[in-house]
């Protein structure tokens, strides 16, 4: 009976939709439509690398929202008591970042800084003479801090004086007996430093294109080398979140928030898997809404800079 519904001509537009043949006996022998959909898109996401693949920055942004929890904003119910939500001007300004298109009308000179700045909004990330970047960087910490505070780890925000004969801060929170020592030796304290890197860097854009979350995975090595030792000699272990501007996660930073997420469901009687969902779409819009505001703050009056945002939009 289903079978006189599926019509040659269907078939013909789901293989070329999928770029390889589709046979009636595959539908009627457990194809089901999340299979065939995940054909089309990568068709699709391949069509999409070859028209691009001249442009390094666009191939390093196409691979870094392919990244599992990238786009996670993008599933959200917009709820401002969750947390998620993104003006329209901000959501207009991250989506024309993501598609590559620009998010100013020409290049300029950026007033923070004084420098050329890109009508791509590259710069606009990477630029410090604003603050931004530090609260973005403080919206993710604090965003860690409530999570394990809601796992009732007793998380201690920015803690002080670990370092003997130094005031320096390692890390951004400190996790009390939060690492398993293994073989029976129970847990170890645990310092958590967030670090937030630019996808399209250009040294990195250059060589890497191909390769999704190098610049985090480059920032967490580089945060262990400083003072992966030190902490270790003080008995602390310390664990780099790094992650990216488009959203992309090192692996030490998911499994950090899956923890602690399933640590809170555990704690409040939420399922686990809903519960670290959530912790990813939240830290999704957190870190897109700031990536937003350092677009738009680079002019006082944005609504003249930014392109008119299209019908659909």
């Amino acid at each position: 009976m289903v079978s006189s519904f599926i019509t040659p001509e269907i078939i013909a537009a789901m293989s070329e939709a999928a770029e390889e043949e589709i046979s009636l006996r595959d539908l009627l022998s457990g194809t089901n439509q999340r299979i065939l959909s995940q054909k089309i898109d990568d068709a699709r996401l391949n069509h999409l690398k070859e028209m691009c693949a001249e442009s390094p920055r666009e191939m390093a942004i196409i691979n870094a929202l392919t990244t599992p929890y990238s786009r996670g904003f993008l599933n959200v119910s917009p709820s401002v008591r969750a947390g998620w939500f993104l003006r329209s001007e901000q959501f207009s300004a991250i989506v024309k970042y993501q598609l590559c298109t620009p998010v100013y009308v020409s290049d300029f000179t950026c007033p923070a800084c004084n420098q050329k700045a890109d009508k791509w909004s590259d710069h606009s990330l990477v630029c410090a003479s604003y603050p931004e970047r530090v609260n973005r960087h403080d919206n993710v910490r604090n965003f860690l801090v409530s999570l394990a505070s809601e796992a009732g780890l007793a998380p201690v925000r920015e803690p002080r004086f670990l370092v003997p004969g130094s005031d320096r801060r390692p890390g951004d929170l400190l996790l009390p007996a939060f690492t398993d020592r293994g073989h029976g030796q129970g847990y170890q304290d645990t310092l958590v430093d967030v670090v937030l890197s630019s996808t399209t860097r250009g040294d990195v854009v250059a060589k890497n294109a191909e390769s999704p979350g190098k610049a985090a995975a480059m920032a967490h090595d580089r945060k262990l080398r400083l003072m992966g030792e030190q902490c270790a000699r003080e008995g602390f272990v310390l664990v780099p979140f790094s992650v990216e501007s488009t959203g992309v996660f090192t692996a030490t930073a998911i499994n950090m928030v899956t923890k602690l997420a399933r640590a809170r469901g555990i704690r409040r009687g939420i399922e686990c898997n809903k519960s670290i969902n959530n912790a990813f779409k939240s830290l999704s819009v957190i870190i897109q809404r700031s990536n937003a505001q350092m677009m738009i703050n680079r002019f006082v009056n944005h609504a003249e800079m930014l392109p008119e945002p299209e019908n659909n939009m």
